[in-house]
Parts: structure tokens; C-alpha cells; sequence
């Protein structure tokens, strides 16, 4: 076998509750499929500590880790002790890490990544954790979550902005 090359860069996709059955369905229906073509491709088991149905926190922290934990935790090993993530691995070899997401970056899959927190709904602890966590690079919603006034309230009488927006609630301007 001809030996390959260090690896430079690693894109890891999580489509959040794909599994087999969902890529046999799509395939099903659509033919082959470009992550058919993909270079290297795995599995794992990512179901909670504690059930076979996992939710998003237990199953992405599986993913970073290696390690199974209870649903509704974000990079917590079952002892209460925070697990090595993926992207702190990767921090710690000098690598340049980013999270790209379509929900917010405070959901409990990309959190998953690089924050530990004993609950997926502590979404100000994840901002807060994310920006201090050397991820080079963010992409996605949640911004008020890093903002020190939160300007998320939107108040149904308030003024109407551009285009029919609602505006925010009186005091968040």
C-alpha cells in the first residue's frame, strides 16, 4: 500500500439526525448520493449513556469525545468531569478550528465541539465558553446570545422597522 500524506485539514459534516436509514431512504429515492463519493466516511455509535434514543448534546459530544453521556449534557462525562473535544484537540495541535452551522451556535450540536456545560439549554454559559475558547472561526445564528443586553425580546405593539419588521421591545434599543 502507498503510503498517504499527513493530514492538513479536517472537515467533520454532521448531518444532526442522519443516520443509514436516512441515507438508504435518500438514496432510495434521489439515487447515488454525493457523500457516496465522499474520500473517507465513518460511522459510530453515538446513542446516550443512558438510552438508545439520544438527542443532539449526547450524540455530538459521542462524536468529539469518543464518549457516551447522558442526554441533555453538553461535553460532561457521566463522573461530572468535563471530556476532551474535538475541537480542543485540535487548539492544542496549533490547528485553526470553526464552526459552520445553519441553527444557532449555541445548539447543543456545535457546543458539543468545544463547551461543557451541564445543561444544552445553558446557551449564555456556551456563548460565553465559545468566545473564550480560540475557535478561530463562527458561522451561524445565536448572535444575541453573545450581546450584554439581550435584544431577542420583541414586543408585538413595538414600532415596525424596515420592511414590516417588528422593532425591539421598549428599553433594547
Amino acid at each position: 500500500a502507498v503510503p498517504l500524506p499527513p493530514v492538513k485539514n479536517l472537515i467533520l459534516m454532521i448531518g444532526d439526525g442522519m443516520g443509514l436509514a436516512q441515507i438508504t431512504s435518500a438514496r432510495y429515492l434521489k439515487g447515488r448520493l454525493a457523500v457516496e463519493d465522499m474520500k473517507c466516511m465513518g460511522v459510530s455509535y453515538t446513542h446516550s449513556i443512558q438510552n438508545f434514543v439520544t438527542d443532539s448534546s449526547a450524540g455530538a459530544t459521542a462524536l468529539a469525545s469518543g464518549y457516551l453521556i447522558a442526554n441533555g449534557e453538553v461535553g460532561i462525562h457521566s463522573n461530572g468531569r468535563p471530556v476532551k473535544l474535538l475541537g480542543e484537540y485540535a487548539e492544542e495541535a496549533g490547528k485553526w478550528t470553526g464552526l459552520v452551522v445553519t441553527c444557532r451556535v449555541t445548539h447543543a450540536t456545535p457546543a458539543s465541539m468545544v463547551t461543557h456545560v451541564k445543561s444544552r439549554g445553558s446557551e449564555d454559559d456556551i456563548a460565553l465558553q465559545l468566545a473564550q475558547s480560540g475557535v478561530e472561526v463562527i458561522f451561524g445564528g445565536g448572535w444575541d446570545k453573545f450581546l450584554p443586553v439581550r435584544s431577542q425580546k420583541v414586543s408585538e405593539d413595538a414600532p415596525r422597522g424596515p420592511a414590516g419588521t417588528a422593532g425591539l421591545a421598549p428599553g433594547r434599543e
